[in-house]
């Protein structure tokens, strides 16, 4: 009896230490395609098509509109590393040259508490803010790098001030996720 109590503790030890692995995949996606990839843990790992690249997503399953993903990267000077295209500024290539860190949201309950999180802040009520701040090392953690891609010619962009008429085709990369 107190062997397999033992065993058993062992066991759920074990696994939630293996939800800290990193796992890592790679794609390769065409313009204007989604892409979807599902994590050990259920969640879907996505890039979804914009007018001139992607933009990241997670989400459980068959729930698309659930956000586990915004609310934890904020843009910075505007320009956001959930996005591939050319959205902020009309540059195309510029997100594609540097590593997107993504941080999510593992779980519905920590999805829902930063969203109520990003309510009280804009109600400037900072004490319950304060409470429902989760620190970065619970979320989980993606880390894409672009290995390559072409390039093709667009005759119009929807972006107000694009910078010329390309955009990313063939996009190959690679993912390492953390803390899934």
């Amino acid at each position: 009896m107190k062997v397999s109590i033992l065993l058993l503790s062992a066991g759920m030890l074990l696994a939630d230490r293996t939800k800290d692995a990193n796992i890592s995949f790679s794609g390769t996606v065409e313009y204007g395609e989604p892409y979807s990839h599902e994590l050990p843990s259920g969640l879907l790992f996505k890039l979804q098509p914009t007018d001139c690249g992607w933009m990241i997503n997670i989400h459980p399953p068959d729930v698309s509109n659930e956000d586990y993903v915004w609310p934890e990267n904020p843009p910075v000077r505007q320009k956001n590393e959930l996005f591939l295209d050319d959205e902020y500024d009309g540059d195309w290539e510029s997100p594609l040259k540097h590593v997107h860190t993504i941080y999510f949201a593992r779980t519905k309950r920590q999805a829902q508490q930063k969203l109520d999180w990003i309510d009280a802040f804009e109600h400037g009520d900072y004490q319950r803010a304060e409470k429902l701040d989760l620190p970065q090392s619970t979320l989980g953690e993606a880390k894409l790098f672009v290995l390559d891609y072409k390039k093709t010619i667009m005759e119009q962009k929807i972006v107000a001030n694009p910078k010329d008429h390309w955009c990313a085709d063939q996009l190959r990369f690679r993912v390492v996720v953390s803390r899934w």
